[in-house]
């Protein structure tokens, strides 16, 4: 558990791996809860970031799950370069918002907690394909 510093090469394959699922894609998000989210070493391994379309794309996502716009409040978002992967949090509304996205493959997911909906809201997302993929350059 809480482990994948020592190999994120291995963690984040598997990781897309469970994201790329046609439909099961919530498996991704209890991997990542398991292995990367107390890992103190690898979630400051990578560098702080500033991501506007990254936020937009989870202000979208938390307009879907809840049926309005509400203030996002972005914490901190990670790239680990050498991997093409994001990886941050924030709030709404007193909830947890939890991403990550991979630029390889344009593909994320975040994760709202409590849900609007239910115990958690999950949606798998891509940024838009007018953009680069490598959202620092963003």
């Amino acid at each position: 558990m809480n482990n994948a510093s020592k190999d994120p090469a291995r963690h984040l394959a598997t990781l897309l791996e469970r994201l790329q699922h046609p439909t099961d894609y919530e498996k991704a998000l209890h991997y990542f809860l398991e292995e990367f989210a107390g890992d103190m070493p690898f979630i400051t391994s990578g560098e702080m970031v500033q991501t506007p379309m990254l936020y937009a794309v989870i202000r979208h996502v938390i307009k879907g799950a809840s049926g309005h716009p509400h203030p996002f409040q972005p914490a901190k978002v990670f790239r680990v370069s050498e991997h093409g992967f994001h990886h941050g949090s924030g709030s709404v509304d007193g909830r947890a918002v939890i991403f990550f996205h991979f630029e390889s493959v344009n593909k994320g997911l975040a994760a709202i907690i409590p849900g609007f909906n239910g115990p958690v809201d999950v949606a798998r997302f891509s940024l838009p394909s007018t953009l680069p993929v490598d959202t620092s350059k963003n």
